[in-house]
This record gives structure tokens, C-alpha cells and sequence, in this order.
């Protein structure tokens, strides 16, 4: 970024990407069309690229399904996995940051439960072994409803809003809280 020059120029056909077939015009059978959110370079030199699927709706943008791709140094297709979530309105992806002792990363994609109910969930991926773990988080309960913030590595900041203030005694909670990710 200093020198303003590119590094790598690489072009990937969609026919080219392994485990899943995608149209020319960027169409997941069945899916929906590929929305890129991010790519991050890992220290060995690959790269961990996620991805999810929108269909186009009366209602807006309706976001299906959920893919990761692992790439190899020259950004050819290693592995793909495609994630069993639910639809939701708006993008899944939400954001991302190392785990706290920089052995991964996490991402945070919100998800619908059972209930109909928003869920954070945190996509953990692992450098060393290229695991990857989902931890689940509801987002809403019968007194509150909860939004997540990125903050420093291996935290994050929840904004708790109750829906009772004259039970509870407070309208809003905010607090730091360390996440648990599940280790390798």
C-alpha cells in the first residue's frame, strides 16, 4: 500500500473454484449470486476468502448461504466449504479480527435460529491446522435484545438494550467481554 503498486495480479475463472459450481455470471446453483466479503492473506502465504450467496427478492436482497475458501499462494482453489445457515435479510458478514494468541482468525456472520430470532455467530479458522469451528451466540431473550461491536483482538463490545426498564432498572448495559473461542 505504500508504494501504491500491485503485488499480485491473479484472475479466477468462477468454473475454477473446487467443491462447488459457479456460473460464469457469478451464480451458485441453487443459491443464489456470489457476494465476495473478505479475503485475508495467512501468515504461510495463502489466503482465507469468505463469501456468501443473495437472492434478489420483492423485499430486497435475501442472503442464502455461507462459503469459505481456503486458496494456495498463486490464489488456486485448495477447498471450499459451504455452511448450512439460514436466510436472512442484509449481509451475513459482519466483521473480523485475529483470535487473542494470533493462532487464527474469527469472523462474525449473523444467522437466524429456530425461533426466527437474529444469532451471532463466530467463524473461527486456524492457521496451523486450516480448522474451522462455529461457536453460536443468540442476539435476543425475553428481557433484552443485544448488539456486538469489534473491539481490541480477542474481544468484543455488547450494547445490551432491555425491553422491560421498569423491571430491570437500567435501559442499556454496555460492557467489554472476552470471547471464548474454542481452542485447537
Amino acid at each position: 500500500m505504500k508504494t501504491n503498486t500491485i503485488i499480485r495480479d491473479s484472475y479466477r475463472k468462477n468454473e475454477t473454484y473446487k467443491d462447488i459450481k459457479i456460473s460464469e455470471s457469478g451464480r451458485v446453483s441453487g443459491d443464489g449470486f456470489l457476494k465476495y466479503q473478505k479475503c485475508n492473506l495467512n501468515p504461510d502465504g495463502t489466503f482465507y476468502v469468505l463469501a456468501e450467496t443473495f437472492r434478489i427478492t420483492q423485499t430486497g436482497k435475501s442472503y442464502t448461504q455461507l462459503y469459505t475458501f481456503l486458496m494456495d499462494k498463486d490464489f488456486n482453489s485448495v477447498k471450499t466449504t459451504e455452511y448450512n445457515v439460514k436466510s436472512t435479510m442484509g449481509y451475513k458478514y459482519y466483521f473480523s479480527q485475529r483470535i487473542a494468541d494470533k493462532t487464527g482468525r474469527a469472523y462474525f456472520f449473523f444467522d437466524k435460529n429456530d425461533n426466527s430470532n437474529l444469532e451471532l455467530n463466530i467463524l473461527n479458522y486456524y492457521y496451523k491446522s486450516k480448522k474451522e469451528t462455529i461457536q453460536k451466540m443468540p442476539l435476543t431473550n425475553k428481557e433484552s435484545s443485544i448488539n456486538v461491536f469489534p473491539t481490541k483482538e480477542g474481544y468484543v463490545s455488547i450494547v445490551e438494550y432491555f425491553k422491560n426498564p421498569e423491571k430491570t432498572g437500567k435501559y442499556m448495559e454496555i460492557r467489554l467481554e472476552k470471547l471464548n473461542f474454542e481452542r485447537e
